[in-house]
């Protein structure tokens, strides 16, 4: 089940970008790409929390032995993705960025970027306190506390994922919707970061 939502995370997320230049400005074109793309992301983000929220609850019902705990995790952990797509949803729906030169529109898609990836650091902090957990209650013999950390690297590293896929399909969206950026800035690294010496 997991491979399946990586995979529609991947596939799916850059589908939301326009290719099209039909005489409509830069501008409006990254607004309603940068939109769309947040729209797909924040559903994809959504329906992985309430299909987790939906099998860890039957899992912890009716499955017997440790297995159990890992769904119990699943459900916990997923009440907060649920919670956060549902705000994405609603915020991307109704509010667009406002932006008003390509200039903005950069500064914006870097912006998002770079949530995505602190989110994608974040997330590995996750699998390791997960690991760390799960190592613990096999040591210890406490199987709620291995089956927790198990679901946390489980989520963790699915989170990662998604976070690196938002990632690269807001760049995407620039290199689709923004003129090649040339002069002193062109060199910025894909978070918006640059690093210059001289030697």
């Amino acid at each position: 089940m997991t491979t399946a939502w990586l995979a529609t995370v991947l596939l799916i997320v850059p589908v939301g970008v326009s290719e099209s230049s039909d005489g409509v400005a830069p501008v409006e074109r990254f607004t309603r790409a940068h939109r769309r793309t947040q729209l797909v992301g924040m559903g994809v983000l959504t329906g992985w929390a309430v299909a987790n929220i939906a099998g860890g609850i039957t899992g912890a019902l009716i499955v017997d032995g440790d297995a159990r705990y890992i769904h119990e995790m699943n459900a916990l952990w997923n009440s907060v993705n649920l919670t956060l797509g549902i705000v994405g949803l609603v915020g991307s729906a109704r509010r667009p960025p406002e932006v008003k030169s390509i200039l903005e529109a950069r500064r914006v898609n870097r912006r998002t970027r770079r949530v995505f990836a602190i989110n994608g650091a974040l997330d590995i902090a996750y699998i390791g306190a997960g690991a760390l957990t799960a190592g613990l209650g096999r040591r210890y013999a406490q199987r709620r506390v291995e089956g927790y950390g198990t679901a946390v690297v489980i989520q963790g590293a699915w989170l990662f994922a998604f976070d690196l896929a938002m990632v690269l399909a807001h760049e995407r969206v620039a290199m689709r919707t923004l003129p090649v950026q040339v002069g002193p800035l062109a060199g910025r690294g894909r978070l918006g970061f640059t690093i210059s010496g001289r030697f």
